[in-house]
């Protein structure tokens, strides 16, 4: 489980320090106040092996990959779009080492000259003048050790080239994201339901999901036109149908249960957990996700801007569960380039906050 994160210039965030996360963590904050950038952040860290990894920022914020690399591929993912920075991600727990990951942005890259250059300080010098591509280096270190160096550079205006110049097998910690304009793709969920039934969890799916609507009977994966579907059974109708017909709120319930309930010991994080959720289900909806987390001993870390979604949540964690459950508010900044502020309530807090009507979101 994660328990410490530190960034340094990513996205929306200059410089952030959390410790002491506990297994489920909603942030919340106002527009713009750096909430998708920390989950995505522990994302990057770690997916890192991901070739498509730089495409990971377009894919979230649903906006279309460029069709040539300039800096405005780069830039993005980069506090303030500033490309002279170093960004760098740690995150750390009593069973997971200090992992450290390093976005570089190189200006002027050239694979032959750069490998046969790195000794030679005259030749640094005066290949400082010569002809290169943008480039960004990816860092990988394990308590400091360095673990994977992988350099990615454009090849001519549309291309890109991937070089692991470093590769060794380190500790490796699943993550699953969900990103607040999604769930996540048809062949995703079939895939994900197919680990279920596979693994004689079908059953536990559903219990879940008919907490949540109980007209439903059951479930299954049926290709339509060759395209594999998830289906629902309800009572009343005399066939199935595809669960993206059956709400939004089920469907969206429906896509974090298979996420969580497919992997073991994984970190899942959700931008925007309230998006397709109506407030007088927020309860139930906190119910399910708390046993389907019990099942696969998973961290959740998510975001959202719903007071009543953070109470529901304090309300169902409270009882028996105090210690697992903690909301953070970031604060925004005047100053774009000092550390983040952020508030920390635990279940006890978040309550006494309700009781005296205090804005905590």
């Amino acid at each position: 489980m994660i328990e410490i994160i530190k960034i340094d210039n990513f996205k929306g965030l200059k410089k952030l320090e959390i410790s002491n996360l506990p297994k489920i963590s909603i942030f919340g904050g106002k527009n713009n106040a750096g909430k998708s950038s920390l989950i995505e952040a522990i994302f990057y860290c770690l997916d890192r092996e991901n070739p498509l990894l730089l495409n990971r920022h377009f894919e979230f914020r649903a906006t279309p990959t460029p069709n040539v690399i300039t800096e405005d591929y780069f830039s993005p993912i980069f506090h303030n779009f500033n490309l002279e920075k170093l960004i760098q991600i740690e995150i750390s727990g009593s069973k997971i080492l200090k992992n450290q990951f390093e976005i570089e942005f190189i200006r002027n890259y050239n694979k032959n000259r750069d490998s046969s250059i790195k000794d030679n300080p005259l030749l640094r010098s005066i290949a400082k003048t010569s002809q290169g591509t943008m480039a960004v280096s990816l860092t990988h270190k394990v308590n400091s050790k360095l673990c994977q160096k992988t350099i990615i550079s454009a090849i001519g205006p549309a291309n890109l080239n991937i070089d692991k110049q470093v590769s060794i097998n380190t500790q490796s910690i699943e993550a699953r994201f969900l990103s607040s304009n999604r769930r996540s793709n048809y062949s995703d969920e079939c895939e994900k339901f197919g680990i279920l039934d596979k693994n004689n969890k079908k059953d536990t799916y559903i219990s879940l999901i008919k907490n949540f609507d109980s007209r439903i009977t059951d479930a299954s994966v049926i290709s339509i036109n060759q395209v594999p579907l998830l289906h629902v059974g309800m009572h009343g109708l005399n066939k199935k149908i595809p669960i993206a017909y059956a709400g939004d709120g089920l469907n969206s319930l429906s896509s974090i249960i298979l996420c969580i309930l497919s992997s073991n010991n994984s970190i899942i994080l959700i931008d925007e957990i309230e998006n397709g959720i109506h407030y007088s289900m927020h309860k139930t909806f906190w119910e399910a996700i708390s046993m389907s987390m019990d099942y696969t001993n998973s961290q959740l870390i998510t975001t959202s801007h719903s007071k009543e979604m953070i109470i529901a949540a304090n309300s169902v964690f409270q009882i028996n569960k105090p210690e697992h459950f903690k909301y953070y508010r970031l604060n925004n900044n005047d100053d774009a380039n000092s550390l983040s502020r952020i508030t920390e309530y635990s279940s006890e807090e978040i309550s006494q906050s309700i009781d005296f009507d205090m804005e905590i979101r």
